[in-house]
Formats: C-alpha cells, structure tokens, sequence
C-alpha cells in the first residue's frame, strides 16, 4: 500500500551545517511491518526565494525505542493519506515540526544531497534502491542550511507499506 506524508512550511535551523528533522516516518514496533520511501519532494516556501545552498539528508534510527523518537507534531497512522481511498490506514505514524531532535540517527545517512534554495528537489527510488525501515525504525528526513540563515521548504514522502 501507498501512503502520503507532507510537511509544510518547516523551518530549518539558522546555523550553518546544523540538522534538523523536517519529517520522519516511524515504524511500530510489530513484527512484519516494514516502509520504504518511494518518493520525496522538497521546495521552496518562502515568499521570496532565497539563493541558499542546503543539504538533505535521509537517516534512520535502528531502535526507536532505545532512544527517544524527538519532541515533534506526531501524524497518526489514521491521519496519513492513502494513495488509494479504498486502502486500510497506514500502520506506519509520521512525525513533522520537530523542536526536539530524535537521539541515535545512525550517523551515515542512506541518502545525502546539496540543493539550492531556488529550485524543487523531486527523488523516486525504485524498490531495490528505496530507503528502507523495518519494525521499531524511523526513517527521518532532514534538512541544514550551508550558511547561518535558515529556511523554509515545503515538501512530501511518498512511501510504501509492505
């Protein structure tokens, strides 16, 4: 099944090469649940757009319950859109409007790029190459200026549950 995550108007930190998780996806802690993320757009949503250079990032948590998952705007499974309207609820929760950084990212990201403030990243991957969590995971998008002034984006994870 195919499910919608989008966060909207996230600011990002003012300080230079700081992360900050604009989204996650977060996996229960049931056997056999699994995501992946299929797509993820980001753009601009300042009035005015900005010439900042910015890097995104997406990390993942092996155990979300041996940390702690962030201080954040958590997103039910019943409040996550569904791609089809005849599909079940997503067992998978979100998370947006982080003021609290979850602990223990893995460090190395699975996916790393620069982008400009300007311009409008749209990523697909396939399911061989998507980033991936399974039971007790989370998948966090996040976001850090180059330079000591902060942003706003919009965007949205396209995932699947499977």
């Amino acid at each position: 099944m195919f499910y919608t995550l989008p966060f909207d108007n996230k600011v990002t930190h003012a300080t230079a090469d700081t992360y900050l998780t604009v989204a996650s996806l977060i996996v229960p802690d049931t056997a056999g649940v699994r995501c992946r993320i299929r797509s993820l757009t980001v753009g601009p949503a300042q009035d005015s757009q900005t010439d900042i250079p910015y890097a995104i990032k997406i990390d993942r948590i092996d155990d979300v319950s041996a940390g702690t998952a962030g201080t954040k705007t958590a997103v039910a499974v019943a409040d996550i859109g569904k791609k089809d309207p005849g599909a079940p609820n997503s067992t998978v929760s979100g998370g947006v409007a982080y003021t609290v950084e979850p602990t223990t990212y893995n460090g190395e990201p699975l996916w790393l790029s620069a982008q400009n403030d300007r311009g409008t990243l749209i990523k697909e991957w396939g399911p061989e190459d998507a980033p991936s969590a399974d039971a007790d995971m989370l998948l966090g998008v996040l976001m850090a200026p180059r330079t000591s002034v902060a942003i706003t984006v919009s965007g949205c994870i396209e995932f699947e549950v499977y």
